[in-house]
């Protein structure tokens, strides 16, 4: 039987909290379109389910404290990459221990894979350097108290890896599900990227849209709703008073906007 939503995301974070320096998290949540619309986050405040950008050493940490739940829950499958060179094999004998905690192990790791040969048959390794998931961090753990937490480092010009992810943790079995499947196909060569990743950050993108074009009407018609008090009041000097059905017509044209894009949400539109 899972472990209750509410207690697995508290002990989780719990773990998140005590790898990060006090007082800092690396960890925000986007609030619009343009670059620099972000927001630093208490780790207590983060939610499953919910894209956030990390710092690179947050996101590290991050996944560290989720092998570290999920050994504790035990049982299950762990898939673990890691994308940075040294990263396996300066933590051999960790991964060794971390194997007798699960039903198997499956690293995926830009370091030589024979460095795993006597870790024993739980733990296989697989090459990442140069595969589609060399640009995530994630780990998985399927079975009892599923789990997953898979951030994507931000491309950068000259193709170098920027010092920013972004991603999401959850708890849900289906979206657990969904990535693993998608791993299965990449390891495969079957698929090009993590399909369940990049669909749920089109939908937060499309979901940041479809803000900023709600908060543009809504400052649209405070400006309206302005125009037409002062038009009760005193007109400045050579100001023409706008007649009542061009108010109407405006207030039309905002509206129509603000349903069409609500409209493209519903509708799935993720342009």
């Amino acid at each position: 039987m899972s472990l209750r939503l509410p207690t697995a995301r508290r002990a989780l974070l719990w773990e998140v909290a005590q790898r990060l320096p006090a007082g800092r998290s690396g960890v925000y949540a986007v609030t619009g379109l343009r670059r620099g619309d972000v927001t630093a986050l208490p780790v207590a405040g983060l939610r499953e389910d919910e894209f956030y950008e990390f710092e690179e050493d947050a996101a590290h940490m991050f996944s560290e404290a989720v092998i570290e739940w999920a050994a504790r829950t035990g049982g299950g499958r762990l898939t673990v990459t890691c994308p940075s060179d040294g990263e396996f094999r300066s933590h051999r004998h960790r991964w060794q221990k971390i194997a007798l905690r699960f039903d198997a192990v499956r690293l995926l790791t830009t370091d030589p894979v024979d460095a795993a040969s006597d870790l024993g048959t739980r733990v296989e390794a697989q090459p990442l350097r140069g595969h589609p998931l060399q640009s995530y961090r994630l780990v998985l753990r399927e079975g009892k108290n599923p789990v997953v937490f898979v951030a994507r480092y931000a491309a950068k010009r000259g193709g170098k890896r920027s010092a920013r992810l972004s991603g999401f943790f959850s708890f849900d079995e289906g979206v657990v599900g969904d990535v693993a499947e998608d791993v299965e196909l990449l390891r495969h060569r079957a698929a090009r990227e993590l399909t369940a990743f990049v669909q749920r950050e089109l939908l937060h993108r499309a979901m940041l849209r479809v803000h900023a074009e709600l908060e543009s009407c809504r400052n649209q018609l405070e400006q309206l709703r302005g125009q037409m008090t002062s038009g009760t009041g005193k007109k400045r000097a050579g100001q023409r008073e706008k007649p009542p059905g061009v108010f109407r017509s405006e207030l039309e044209k905002i509206t129509q906007r603000a349903l069409a894009m609500l409209a493209r949400r519903e509708g799935g539109d993720n342009r």
